[in-house]
């Protein structure tokens, strides 16, 4: 059985205290691959660890 899942990006919130603490670089600022409205599909198949995730346009 094939399970899908989508959301979409609702906030962009970025924690300087955190990206310190665990991005390589503490100063690149908020993702750039997420915007707000963003629409993404996950699909997954039943036993199996894989999964694809698109972005939908």
């Amino acid at each position: 059985m094939q399970h899908k899942v989508k959301w979409t990006v609702t906030d962009k919130k970025l924690h300087p205290e955190l990206q310190a603490k665990r991005c390589a670089d503490p100063n690149s600022g908020p993702c750039p691959c997420y915007n707000i409205g963003d629409e993404f599909l996950k699909a997954t198949v039943e036993n199996c660890q894989a999964y694809t995730v698109r972005k939908l346009e």
